[in-house]
């Protein structure tokens, strides 16, 4: 099942968009949650020679599934279970193409409003949908 989709400005942590498919994460917390993916991934950096980012991160049967978009500064991440594994593997390139369509919202961002990522959120929502239903999994 996928849980949450979150977007958030790297490296500065600022949530962008969030979405809650099955509330796993309390509310409020998503700035939370993004500010310790920025730091999480700053301290592998130290640590690990060759690894520029993180890209899994696991809790138990949970995975973040951590993506960065370079061009833009935005890290998407997906919290799911480690049984979807195979359709998130699917579904990544995909939330990333529709990311990179809206891309002109990133750059005339004024870094406090976020009403201008409701047709974002929407388009995201609509492509997973149709790669979730497409799949037969029924996973949302």
């Amino acid at each position: 099942m996928l849980y949450h989709l979150i977007l958030y400005e790297y490296p500065s942590g600022k949530l962008i968009l969030e979405h809650t498919f099955e509330e796993i994460i309390r509310d409020d917390s998503y700035n939370a949650l993004s500010s310790f993916l920025v730091a999480l991934n700053e301290f592998a950096k130290g640590l690990i020679i060759k690894q520029e980012k993180l890209d899994l991160v696991r809790f138990g049967d949970l995975i973040i599934k951590l993506d960065h978009l370079k061009d833009i500064s935005i890290d998407i991440a997906l919290v799911f279970d480690a049984n979807h594994q195979k359709i998130i593997k699917k579904l990544t390139p995909k939330i990333k193409e529709k990311i990179l369509e809206y891309s002109s919202l990133f750059y005339e961002w004024n870094g406090v409003s976020l009403d201008e990522f409701s047709l974002l959120k929407e388009a995201l929502l609509s492509t997973i949908r149709k790669v979730i239903y497409s799949t037969n999994m029924g996973m949302i």
